[in-house]
């Protein structure tokens, strides 16, 4: 799934600010306060880890994004992104969903990247059912290809 489109700086709009720079989190904020893609009464953003596998650090865990529990990730760009390139996003959502799992018994089903480039380009890509089940195959195959090179 994606959604993209230019967005309208807010803040130019309303309060006739032209040129003015905002942090990308605040923009991200905004587009959840205004779209309501999810409910931020159950959100949080923590250090996870898959026990003697990984840890990271999610951006952002929803309890209900679009009714459904999700991991986001937040990234910035350059330039607009195609899906083929977001591989590595991929994967590494799929390594805080499988932790998140495992460690807390959920069953997140559903990662969120969310991409906003230099020029307000806000994009969204989703990953989930049979696409995410097989990122998260190759997420734990790169682990274990990892530890098996650092014990040579």
């Amino acid at each position: 799934f994606f959604l993209g489109g230019r967005i309208k700086k807010p803040w130019e709009s309303v309060f006739g600010l032209k040129g003015l720079k905002i942090s990308f989190w605040y923009f991200i904020e905004f587009f959840f306060l205004k779209l309501n893609f999810i409910s931020l009464k159950q959100c949080t953003w923590s250090n996870i880890y898959f026990p003697n596998k990984f840890g990271g650090a999610a951006d952002l865990i929803a309890g209900d994004y679009e009714g459904n529990s999700a991991i986001l990730d937040f990234k910035s760009s350059s330039k607009a992104r195609q899906d083929s390139w977001n591989e590595d996003y991929y994967l590494q959502v799929s390594g805080y969903i499988s932790a998140h799992n495992e460690v807390y018994g959920t069953s997140i089903d559903k990662g969120v990247i969310l991409i906003c480039t230099e020029d307000n380009f806000f994009q969204r890509f989703i990953i989930e059912g049979d696409r995410l089940q097989k990122y998260k195959q190759m997420f734990f195959e790169r682990v274990d290809q990892y530890y098996s090179q650092i014990k040579k």
